[in-house]
């Protein structure tokens, strides 16, 4: 069993801190228009090599629909496919779509399972945290732990609550200077 003390957090927190984070790069998906022929759409999944699929959105940007090569390669075994067609004849319309928050929340909870998140994302904070930790990012120190509402809320730490209630940075004090983070 894992001891989550205050005191066993903190001495982990040095540890953690240190380790160097791999970020993962994020591509542009690749997009189409309403009305773009498939033969077009399977050229620029093959020109852009990020996955297989192409998202049909609207000028606005609004999301339409989804096509995926296994869409038209399925339709091409059968062979009863026309390239020439647009989009629409063969896409997923109205796709459904995953809130990231939501999407960890269900899984912490319907798992069981425990997720770390580095954010300084306040939404997010309050959407899935159960408990947050926040660091000084010049000590490598923990400089609070509990629930989020209840940091905001009663915290007497001026940067914890200057984070929380997004403030503008207190004046550094005596031992206590530097950036912070979370």
């Amino acid at each position: 069993m894992t001891d989550l003390t205050e005191g066993a957090v903190a001495r982990r927190v040095p540890a953690l801190t240190d380790e160097r984070l791999r970020v993962l790069s994020r591509r542009q998906p690749v997009t189409v228009l309403p009305g773009t022929s498939l033969a077009e759409c399977l050229r620029a999944i093959q020109r852009t090599g990020t996955g297989d699929s192409v998202f049909v959105c609207e000028p606005d940007g609004r999301l339409v629909g989804v096509l995926t090569e296994r869409d038209i390669f399925g339709r091409i075994v059968v062979g009863n496919v026309d390239l020439t067609l647009p989009v629409e004849s063969l896409m997923t319309r109205e796709p459904r779509t995953l809130d990231l928050d939501q999407t960890i929340r269900d899984l912490s909870r319907g798992l069981g399972i425990t997720f770390v998140v580095v954010t300084h994302e306040l939404q997010s904070i309050y959407a899935i945290a159960d408990r947050c930790i926040m660091l000084d990012a010049r000590t490598k120190t923990m400089i609070a732990e509990g629930k989020p509402a209840d940091l905001r809320d009663h915290s007497t730490d001026p940067y914890v609550r200057q984070f929380f209630l997004r403030q503008a940075e207190p004046a550094a004090d005596a031992g206590r200077g530097g950036s912070r983070t979370s």
